[in-house]
């Protein structure tokens, strides 16, 4: 089923039938439900390294990547006390936000104040993925 461009680059992805409303009209089966990519991480090759997507109830069907690897334990927990937030980003979207800052050479404070956020880690999801599409378009800083 179709997710996006940015999984252009991500290993083949298989939702197991238990997580998706299959259905059978005839001889074919169909899926009419929404799927979207929740986090996505890259490594400096660009490649996927990490990827979470959610169904329209916003149930997680598919997850690649170990979400707490190389983390502290008390990053582990920030991030378990704050996972039923709505505006707070995950450690691994603030990391790739870091990495396309990195990319890009765009700093911080100019994300800051075009997007009006105090606090980058505090933004929704939806402005991350704003953010993230901006940052996805720009060339990187050493391709001048």
């Amino acid at each position: 089923w179709g997710i996006g461009r940015e999984l252009y680059s991500a290993p083949f992805i298989w939702v197991p039938a238990s997580k998706a409303a299959i259905s059978k009209k005839g001889d074919r089966y169909y899926c009419n439900e929404s799927f979207y990519v929740r986090t996505i991480a890259y490594n400096d090759e660009r490649e996927i390294s990490g990827l979470v997507i959610a169904d329209g109830k916003n149930c997680t069907v598919y997850e690649m990547g170990q979400k707490t690897a190389g983390r502290t334990g008390a990053q582990a927990k920030r991030t378990a006390e704050t996972a039923g937030k709505q505006h707070r980003i995950s450690d691994l979207q603030m990391d790739s936000l870091e990495k396309e800052l990195q990319r890009t050479g765009v700093g911080i404070d100019a994300v800051k104040e075009r997007y009006k956020i105090d606090n980058p880690e505090n933004m929704s999801e939806e402005l991350y993925r704003r953010v993230m599409s901006a940052l996805a378009k720009t060339k990187p800083s050493d391709a001048a």
